[in-house]
Parts: structure tokens; C-alpha cells; sequence
């Protein structure tokens, strides 16, 4: 996906008073865009579903035809992002690494680290960040 197409989106939701947590598109015969927004219930999925599909368009930001998703992160939401970390502070979270699996609180994130607490606090670099989701159910 263009970052350019990322940017203006992101840029349009937040506009409409959203946080966009995510955005895939997925290019091909059967083209795909999803945006993950925040905090949204269902009827503004499909409220937010029409404006985008309509800005979509009107800006021609994406040629061929393409299905559109909208739809909430969920609540053990994947966490790839930096600022995705800043915004769930007191949540729990698994995060894996080349060096192995850490559960825990999210304390802290601050200049590229993350800080759990668990049995004890864990830094962990975010650039050494494999996979990582919220940790809730």
C-alpha cells in the first residue's frame, strides 16, 4: 500500500474525530482495504464505511474496484506501532521477541522502549518487538 494512501486516509478519519489503528491494503484482482479505527461501534463502522468508501473515490486514491472493511481493532488488538503501546498503558499485553515471550502490564513506553510490569519490570526495545497484542481475555 502507498503511504501516500495511508496518510491522506489517516489523516481524513482523524479529522472526523477517530484514531486510526491500523490500515491494510492488500492490492490485486480482488482488492482490499481495511481500516481498524478505535474505539467505534458498529454503527459507526458503517457510518465511517461510507465516508471513507466515498473519499476513497472522490480522491481516486485507489484505481480499481477493492472491498472495503471498517472495523474496531478488537479487544486483544494487535500492537504494531510505537504509539500503539503510549495509548494502552495500564493494559496487559504479550509481547514476543527473539529472545522469548513476556507478559504484563504496559507501565511506561518512552524513546523507543517499552517498560512491563510483571514479576518484575521488563524493558524491551520496540525495534526488538516481533509480535505483540493486548493481553485482556
Amino acid at each position: 500500500m502507498g503511504f501516500d494512501l495511508e496518510r491522506k486516509l489517516e489523516e481524513f478519519v482523524n479529522n472526523l474525530g477517530y484514531y486510526v489503528w491500523d490500515i491494510k491494503y492488500i492490492d490485486g484482482k480482488k482488492a482490499r482495504l481495511d481500516v481498524m479505527i478505535d474505539g467505534v461501534s458498529l454503527y459507526d463502522c458503517a457510518e465511517l464505511s461510507r465516508k471513507i468508501s466515498a473519499f476513497v473515490d472522490e480522491k481516486n486514491l485507489i484505481r480499481d474496484s477493492y472491498l472495503l472493511t471498517v472495523s474496531s481493532p478488537g479487544i486483544n488488538r494487535k500492537l504494531t506501532k510505537f504509539e500503539h503501546y503510549v495509548k494502552s498503558i495500564g493494559k496487559p499485553v504479550k509481547i514476543k521477541t527473539k529472545g522469548g515471550v513476556y507478559k504484563g502490564i504496559i507501565e511506561r513506553a518512552e524513546n523507543g522502549v517499552v517498560y512491563l510490569k510483571s514479576e518484575r519490570e521488563v524493558s524491551i526495545n520496540f525495534n526488538e518487538i516481533e509480535k505483540a497484542n493486548l493481553n485482556i481475555i
